[in-house]
This record gives C-alpha cells, sequence and structure tokens, in this order.
C-alpha cells in the first residue's frame, strides 16, 4: 500500500510550513480475513521544521 497526504493550513499565504506525508505500507491476513498484520512506515516532510520524526505504526487485529 502506498498513500500520499498533503496538507496546507492557510492556503492564501506561502509560508512553506505545509505538510506533506508518504505512507509505504504492508497487510498480511492469517487464516483468511479473521487476523490481520499491518505494518506502515510514515515519512514526513514538514516544511519550515527540521524535525525527524518518521513513523513506524504495527497493528494486530483480530476478528471472532
Amino acid at each position: 500500500m502506498v498513500k500520499y497526504e498533503e496538507y496546507d493550513a492557510d492556503t492564501d499565504v506561502a509560508d512553506n510550513h505545509d505538510k506533506a506525508w508518504t505512507t509505504l505500507g504492508l497487510n498480511y491476513y492469517f487464516k483468511g480475513h479473521y487476523a490481520k498484520l499491518a505494518l506502515n512506515y510514515i515519512l514526513k516532510d514538514e516544511s519550515g521544521q527540521h524535525l525527524h520524526d518518521n513513523t513506524f505504526l504495527t497493528q494486530f487485529q483480530v476478528k471472532f
């Protein structure tokens, strides 16, 4: 899975404080669709900020 998000809080001002996130993900299903493991890595490009806050997310979901 690949997802791209972009956010500009004030489109009338060109202040370069925009945010752009790219998510790379993988979903793996166990026993049909009764259990799922989701892995996501989010690359964050937040203009105006020099933060290194990329995020790795995991989720395990069970249906019963």
